[in-house]
């Protein structure tokens, strides 16, 4: 009789044959039933806690612990859309884990929003302006064009002077939408 292998790409009750040989060289054929479990039923995906800078949307792999021990295949989407990051703090979402077999599960995981404050930083940039004209604090920041739209720039004590000749120092506040601000001296 010929030994058959009980198929295990989909779940459910498959039946086999194994072939039993014992010592003294006979030996027997025994029908067996495998039972082929739901990859959701087989693992467990882990929620990790992930960190990501103001504005940047995060990726849902990211926030899986044990992506490796998942099935090749295996794929991560937002359920109801990914996490807002606009805020620091965090911030809870939902995972739908997706198996090559067709089933799913979602995990629950946060979120971490960094404030804008620790996500830009603004450069000091020397500026010339001619005697008697009021520097503008923007002005004195190199990257404002990196740095988060809505964001103000004030000088802190009042503009440096300008009239005389020479270096005069400044310090420009620099204010996120976030309602943080950071000093940026000059």
């Amino acid at each position: 009789m010929a030994r058959r292998s009980p198929s295990t790409t989909e779940k459910g009750d498959h039946p086999g044959t194994v072939l039993v040989s014992y010592p003294d060289g006979t030996s027997e054929t025994v029908q067996v039933v495998v039972k082929v479990r739901e990859q959701k039923d087989t693992y467990t995906p882990e929620a990790k806690e992930q960190t990501v800078d103001n504005g940047v949307e995060p990726k849902a792999e990211d926030s899986i612990g044990n992506v490796k021990d998942l099935p090749s295949g295996t794929t991560f989407t937002w359920q109801g859309g990914a996490p807002s990051t606009t805020e620091k703090g965090d911030h809870p979402g939902t995972v739908l884990v997706s198996y090559p077999d067709g089933t799913s599960e979602t995990v629950q995981v946060v979120v971490k929003v960094r404030e804008q404050k620790d996500t830009y930083t603004p450069e000091a940039k020397e500026q010339t302006v001619d005697n008697g004209v009021e520097p503008k604090a923007e002005d004195s920041i190199g990257n404002v064009k990196d740095l988060p739209s809505g964001t103000t720039f004030t000088w802190q004590g009042g503009a440096p002077s300008t009239t005389e000749k020479g270096d005069h120092p400044g310090t420009v506040l620099v204010s996120y939408p976030d309602g943080k601000q950071v000093k940026q001296y000059k």
